[in-house]
């Protein structure tokens, strides 16, 4: 038994017509995914900032209390952000944890916090802190001098109303003086 369906004219000048406009706009998504793949540039500039308010996790500005950032009125840094915003591997445990940074294919510079401790290794080397290193939920939060004296490529402006973090992939690492270690193997 054959079945036959009878299309009208104008069915299949529609059927051609959508069938037209879905080739057309695969063919302008494609160009458009390989184009922004050669031309547009990578993450390697950013800014974080954090200003006193209510918390907005789509928002890479998030607004977030002011006590989270300003305990006792010293400054601090959400490390976790930057970290992901840098592309740092992260290991540890509840009592510390250690952020590489690939300086050079290969070669690593490391930082280790002590959650409640005010002091920190830096590339092998006891650092003193201002103020203690706090966790906050995942957030492990560091003095703002931290990174302001340890870190190159970051710069930490700090004001009343909110603390902006402005960064460059590219130029991260520890300041010079300081040695790295080889990574672990």
């Amino acid at each position: 038994m054959k079945i036959s369906i009878k299309l009208t004219r104008r069915v299949k000048l529609f059927l051609w017509l959508v069938t037209v406009v879905i080739l057309f706009a695969t063919i302008l998504l494609s160009i458009y995914g390989v184009f922004s793949l050669i031309v547009m540039p990578g993450r390697d500039r950013g800014t974080i900032e954090y200003r006193h308010g209510v918390g907005n996790k789509r928002d890479p500005s998030a607004d977030v209390p002011r006590s989270a950032f300003y305990p006792d009125g010293v400054a601090y840094v959400n490390f976790t952000s930057l970290a992901d915003a840098c592309d740092f591997s992260v290991s540890g445990d509840e009592n510390e944890i250690r952020y590489l940074i690939e300086t050079e294919k290969g070669v690593y510079d490391t930082v280790t916090f002590y959650y409640g401790s005010c002091e920190a290794i830096v590339n092998g080397t006891y650092q003193q802190l201002q103020t203690p290193v706090r966790k906050q939920g995942s957030w492990v939060l560091v003095p703002a001098t931290f990174v302001s004296t340890y870190m190159k490529g970051i710069t930490v402006e700090v004001t009343k109303e909110q603390i902006r973090v402005i960064y460059d992939i590219d130029e991260i690492s520890l300041v010079p003086d300081i040695k790295p270690i080889p990574p672990i193997e």
